[in-house]
């Protein structure tokens, strides 16, 4: 921590001139709001370290007029979420707007410069948060922030930091969008491993035929091709998960499953997630499917004896059909372009046992299939330690940009 006498804690409450808030007008009032020609009103989901200039929603002159606590901040004026998925979330505004009450907005200081402010915020975000959590779920209050007391050089000093730790921050941010563009490569190249590998076969000069589908088109001759409601089952009955030999078994649901990779977070016991609802119950090695959204492809296998919410499907697959190969065909291009098609004929988007149905699977022989998946293990293997490699990377350079901040914003980084 600098022990210079130039630097100063300084308390948010004093050095501010307006710390504040704001409301949200009745959703049904349309008076209240105008998409084109509003106030820009700014929403804890809006921030995101970022500049914000335009907001999804606008609100009208009428909206202040009507609200007290409805107040426009000029351009400049951070603002952190207090409470929320998006706690402690920072932006800073490029014009007027305004915003909901779960920002706490810090517009103007002759002491401390907003964009230090940010910096501050951030390095002080956990710990912040961990003083909010007294009760059931953590509240950045105004009056924790206003209490809270920055360490502050002079203003020239806190321009030079500032400016450093843009630059800084803006190599490091740029290193880590190429790792994780270099994750969405590679998330690309599993689905076409998956994708190739279940509708082609592993041998490039099998003889081949239509698949009398125009989006899947040939496929190896030696292939069946049928309706999945032929050579799959999805069971009917559900059981009472309060009852004890059911309440103490996994429940899947679909927050649990990896979107594209299948991989199961374990979930806890149904009765710790409070369920009431009837449930399917399944054994180990089960394909479970979730039909909602399918573009996001959550499929998985269970390890374990479980059961799955209404909206999953716990699939059983005829003894033609290995339950690893349906478990990738579930989740190839091929099958989620379809399942996203025939979602959108519904309001909601989900997958019914009809649509399933009818998807047109495919079946090699018993061995072949195995050889299969084998194939797609391995190659998957490959590309999880890549994708580890760089996951890794992008930890370490998180850490050392939080690292830098904290030294830079206390004093411990000399910065000239």
């Amino acid at each position: 921590m600098n022990t210079d006498a130039n630097w100063k804690y300084r308390k948010l409450a004093h050095a501010y001139h307006r710390i504040g808030s704001g409301t949200t007008p009745r959703s049904e009032a349309t008076e209240y709001y105008d998409e084109l020609d509003g106030i820009p009103w700014v929403t804890t989901s809006e921030l995101r370290e970022n500049y914000i200039e335009k907001t999804k929603v606008n609100v009208t002159h009428l909206a202040l007029a009507d609200h007290s606590a409805l107040r426009i901040y000029g351009p400049g004026s951070l603002m952190i979420a207090m409470y929320g998925a998006t706690i402690g979330r920072l932006g800073i505004i490029s014009v007027d707007a305004a915003c909901n009450q779960a920002c706490c907005v810090f517009e103007h200081s002759d002491e401390i410069e907003n964009r230090y402010l940010f910096y501050w915020l951030l390095h002080r975000r956990a710990d912040l948060i961990s003083l909010s959590m007294g009760g059931g779920q953590p509240n950045l209050s105004q009056g924790l922030l206003k209490s809270e007391r920055a360490l502050c050089p002079p203003i020239s000093k806190q321009k030079k930091i500032v400016a450093y730790l843009d630059q800084r921050c803006g190599e490091i941010d740029d290193l880590i969008a190429k790792k994780r563009n270099l994750l969405k490569l590679l998330a690309e190249k599993r689905s076409a491993l998956i994708t190739r590998a279940v509708t082609k076969g592993l041998n490039p000069n099998a003889p081949m035929k239509s698949s009398c589908i125009d989006w899947l088109g040939q496929v190896p001759a030696h292939w069946e091709v049928v309706s999945f409601k032929w050579r799959c089952q999805i069971p009917s009955g559900q059981v009472d998960p309060t009852e004890e030999e059911f309440g103490k078994l996994p429940l899947i649901a679909p927050d649990f499953i990896e979107s594209g990779t299948g991989v199961l977070d374990e979930p806890p016991p149904a009765e710790q997630q409070g369920a009431i609802s009837g449930k399917y119950h399944f054994a180990a090695g089960t394909v479970v499917y979730s039909k909602i959204r399918p573009l996001l492809a959550k499929v998985c296998i269970s390890p374990f004896d479980a059961l799955c919410s209404a909206d999953m499907y716990p699939i059983i697959p005829s003894d033609s059909l290995d339950n690893n190969f349906l478990f990738f065909q579930l989740l190839s291009n091929h099958f989620t372009s379809f399942a996203v098609m025939e979602s959108l004929r519904v309001a909601m988007p989900k997958v019914n046992r009809e649509t399933l149905g009818a998807f047109p699977i495919l079946i090699p022989p018993i061995d072949e299939q195995a050889a299969i998946v084998g194939e797609i293990k391995s190659g998957i293997e490959d590309i999880d330690k890549s994708r580890s490699l760089i996951e890794r990377a992008i930890d370490r350079l998180t850490e050392y940009r939080a690292a830098i901040i904290t030294k830079a914003v206390t004093g411990e980084l000399e910065v000239t």
